[in-house]
């Protein structure tokens, strides 16, 4: 929609029509996004701040599983470490407290397979 706007001796604008108009002005240069030095999509998001931080995994276990074509795919898979502390607070609650392996692994916060892993190993230990 073009229109032609027209100004009056005193700082009053108005269109074709003879209505007053306002007109906005808008800077579109914004420093943080130096558009001028783009070239491509590509350098324009290497520019770009991210938007959210980045996590960071602690540890990983690298697993290779086979793709269609027979190559091997590099899976990045993370795991929780436990210290022994932990260990001890779950046999305490376990032994001591009564509680079953599962409630035990829900108070830790823990997963319950690793609670049954480590009840397991603990009744092969008392058996020896």
């Amino acid at each position: 929609m073009d229109q032609f706007i027209h100004e009056d001796g005193r700082g009053k604008t108005f269109n074709d029509d003879g209505d007053e108009v306002m007109v906005l002005t808008m800077e579109v240069d914004d420093p943080d996004y130096p558009i001028e030095n783009v070239t491509s999509y590509g350098d324009y998001l290497d520019l770009k701040p991210p938007e959210k931080p980045l996590k960071v995994e602690r540890e990983s276990v690298k697993k290779e599983e086979p793709t269609r074509e027979g190559e091997s795919e590099v899976i990045k898979k993370t795991y929780r470490t436990y210290k022994s502390v932990d260990m001890d607070r779950f046999y305490f609650l376990v032994n001591e407290k009564g509680l079953s392996v599962h409630g035990a692994a829900k108070q830790l916060k823990m997963p319950p397979s690793t609670a049954d892993y480590w009840y397991k190993k603990s009744l092969k230990n008392t058996d020896e």
